[in-house]
């Protein structure tokens, strides 16, 4: 009870050097409870907790059952004993009563089995969820985070302060992170983002949760443009790269072919004969044959060209398809949840 109000006295001398500062102290709330229940792992401990306690009280009659008849016989039997049998036969209950006292205190006393499997199996868990807690305390700033379920008495506390259901969020992403792919992560974070968002500005109205929507769509869409922009400019360069290197292998075969002995026998029979004029090395096989390499590779460029922006248009109208979906699910679900309020506050 000291602690209470020495913690009390504090976030009073806090919460007035924060007016002095102008402005107010940010809090938020807690359920315990509601978090460890809402966790399948404190489920499962829970669980075999209940399965132990189940065994050591089935155990604990047992040995009151053994008890009780050693005192029905004791009390039957009295009239046919003699003083020092009856007083034997007391020692005994005593002694098996004794053994149940030590029993049950080495189970559920404060330092007994029971408490070192709680502090084994679920204390774990809420060291997890403090540190969950000290996460969004201090990514939210928050001043002062008070446990709903524990000591402290709350009269009245506002479901908008309650940052329950963000701790279990938070939990549950932890341990689903292994388990989930980069782009389910992000769609989780965005969740996420917007339902912190609602949760911290109620008075957004939907109007300018579209407008935050639409602006994250339009910087994802440029991101992806970007991107688009930078893989055909590689592939472009790729393309100039194995060009040039084509030619130049060309030109190596071609010198290759030009100093074996059959290219210099042929070079000897053609040296004689007579030079052409400019006008007949115009019209010489080699110079015909350069015109149509030059057109296919032209025409080959303008048909990648073509294609490259073909499956960019059907990238984008992908994309867009997708996030038009997303954007309906998302009102949906925010729909739902009004709905939902609505009812309960009714």
């Amino acid at each position: 009870m000291k602690n209470l109000i020495y913690t009390f006295l504090f976030a009073l001398v806090l919460t007035q050097a924060s007016f002095a500062q102008g402005k107010g102290p940010k809090i938020g709330y807690i359920n315990m409870e509601y978090i460890l229940e809402n966790l399948p792992e404190y489920t499962q401990a829970n669980s075999q907790l209940e399965t132990n306690m189940a065994a050591w009280k089935k155990e604990i009659d047992k040995k009151k059952n053994e008890i009780d008849k050693l005192k029905k016989n004791l009390e039957a039997e009295k009239p046919l004993l003699t003083k020092e049998m009856i007083e034997d036969a007391e020692e005994e209950i005593k002694f098996q009563e004794g053994e149940l006292f030590d029993y049950q205190q080495n189970i559920f006393g404060p330092t007994g089995v029971l408490m070192s499997q709680k502090n084994n199996l679920i204390k774990p868990l809420q060291d997890q969820v403090f540190n969950v807690v000290k996460d969004i305390a201090e990514a939210k700033r928050y001043d002062f985070i008070f446990d709903k379920s524990a000591d402290v008495i709350m009269l009245f506390a506002a479901k908008r302060y309650d940052i329950s259901d963000q701790v279990v969020r938070a939990m549950t992403r932890i341990n689903k992170k292994e388990k989930l792919s980069k782009k389910q992560l992000k769609e989780l974070d965005d969740l996420e983002a917007k339902q912190a968002m609602i949760e911290e500005n109620p008075q957004l109205t939907e109007k300018q949760i579209q407008a935050e929507e639409l602006k994250k769509k339009r910087e994802q869409m440029f991101e992806e443009r970007k991107q688009l922009i930078e893989k055909q400019n590689a592939e472009k360069e790729e393309k100039k790269k194995k060009a040039i290197a084509d030619r130049e292998l060309a030109k190596q075969k071609k010198k290759e072919s030009a100093t074996t002995p059959a290219a210099q026998k042929q070079n000897e029979n053609t040296s004689v004969i007579p030079q052409t004029t400019a006008t007949d090395s115009l019209a010489t096989p080699k110079q015909e044959t350069k015109i149509p390499v030059k057109v296919d590779k032209a025409e080959e460029i303008k048909q990648k060209r073509e294609q490259l922006l073909e499956e960019r248009k059907q990238l984008l109208e992908k994309r867009k398809k997708e996030q038009e979906e997303k954007r309906q699910q998302l009102l949906d679900e925010r729909a739902k949840k009004m709905k939902k309020d609505t009812t309960t506050v009714k």
